[in-house]
This record gives structure tokens, C-alpha cells and sequence, in this order.
């Protein structure tokens, strides 16, 4: 009876560490379990696939996930590596960039959370790590094409705005906040139909639309009160 129970023990105690290393070794997103003493308990296969580095290059030198660390994240990593090994340790959440082995500088959203036993003993903490890199390209692409937009607007001295399908105000220049004589900040995500006059708002709406449909620019002109 008692080998038996050992036994049995033994074999449930295989299958959950067959089911837990099928979930995280085959996870797309880079997996941490770190003790309570910095220490890397567990490192997802998927490391090698974001970093370059074999999983055993992490366990075998805990100090290689701090020193592929970009060196303008340092600061705030090493903060929060310091910081998060206390049992009291609250979830974290931040994006760095890493320094993979071919030298290419990657963005990581990491995900850190603490881990506790059953007895409520602390454990240590559970680190997610996904590659946002192209994520961060295409932000970078649109923070420089509403740049380049919001210049272009401006520099108008017309009355000039951007507005989306829904007609919500997304930018306009100076020039046409003082027609309405209201601030920029007042009229940005106001729909641009109800500030125009009523005999205007059809014909406008109708190229508008036409515009949103085609993708291709309409030039028309109308006027009220100079607007």
C-alpha cells in the first residue's frame, strides 16, 4: 500500500510537470520563473528564437538577461529586478529593448508577476517577454506621419483640419480655431459636421463621403460667411 501511494505520488507528479513544460516550453512569448534570489528557475525554449541565446546560456549565467539589456533601459530594469524579490512584490509591466546576440536592438513587453506556494510561501516571480518590435516600427511610422501632417496643418494659413469617417476633429490648425473662436484643445474629437452651418453641412457631407469611399482627394468649393 504504501509503495503503491509513492508510486502513484510519483507518476501524477510526472504527468503535471509533463503538462506544465508542454504549456511553456511551446509558448510563443519568452517564460521566466526567478527565485526569490535572482536566481532563473525556468527559461522558455522560445528565448532562443527572440534572442539568439539558448535557454541553458540563461540558467547557466542569470546575469546574461541583465546584460543583453539596451544600456539607456539599464537604470529602470536593473531597478526593477532589485526591487520586485520581496514578497510583497506587485505585477510590473514594462517595454525595454535587449541587445540580441547578432547585435540587432529588439523592443520586449515584459510582464512580471510574484509567484507563491500553496502555504503562501513567496516563490519568486513569473516574467512574460514578447517581442513588440514591429509593433514599435509601425508606432514610430505613425508618430512621424501625424507629425509630418500636423505640420503641414500649421503651416496653413488657411483654415485646415483632419477629421475621421466619423467626422471626430483628430487636428486642425490655429487659423480654425479662431473662426470658431474656441482653443484647439476645446474642438479636437468634435464632429466637424455640427460646427459648420446647416445649409453647408449636406453638400459637404456628400463629398466627404465621396472622399472616405475613393480614397482619392476631392476639391470643391462652397462658402458661408467666409467659412
Amino acid at each position: 500500500r504504501f509503495f503503491r501511494d509513492v508510486f502513484e505520488n510519483q507518476k501524477a507528479l510526472k504527468e503535471s510537470e509533463l503538462k506544465y513544460h508542454t504549456v511553456a516550453d511551446f509558448t510563443y512569448d519568452w517564460e521566466l520563473w526567478i527565485d526569490p534570489k535572482g536566481n532563473l528557475l525556468y527559461c522558455s525554449p522560445s528565448c532562443e528564437t527572440i534572442t539568439g541565446y539558448h535557454a541553458d546560456e540563461f540558467i547557466n549565467r542569470p546575469a546574461l538577461l541583465q546584460e543583453i539589456v539596451h544600456s539607456d533601459d539599464q537604470d529602470a530594469f536593473t531597478r526593477h529586478l532589485n526591487e520586485d524579490r520581496t514578497p510583497d512584490a506587485k505585477s510590473f509591466h514594462s517595454d525595454f529593448r535587449i541587445i540580441i546576440r547578432s547585435g540587432e536592438v529588439r523592443w520586449i513587453s515584459h510582464y512580471c508577476v510574484p509567484v507563491t506556494g500553496e502555504d503562501g510561501i513567496f516563490l519568486g516571480r513569473r516574467a512574460s517577454n514578447r517581442d513588440i518590435t514591429e509593433r514599435k516600427k509601425a508606432e514610430g511610422k505613425l508618430a512621424y506621419s501625424e507629425n509630418i501632417m500636423r505640420m503641414l496643418i500649421n503651416a496653413s494659413s488657411d483654415t485646415a483640419a483632419l477629421f475621421d469617417d466619423q467626422y471626430r476633429i483628430i487636428m486642425l490648425n490655429s487659423v480654425t480655431a479662431n473662426r470658431y473662436k474656441k482653443p484647439v484643445e476645446e474642438l479636437i474629437g468634435k464632429n466637424v459636421l455640427e460646427l459648420l452651418p446647416p445649409e453647408v453641412v449636406s453638400r459637404r457631407k456628400v463629398m466627404c463621403d465621396q472622399a472616405f469611399h475613393t480614397g482619392n482627394p476631392i476639391r470643391f468649393e462652397d462658402e458661408h460667411k467666409g467659412i
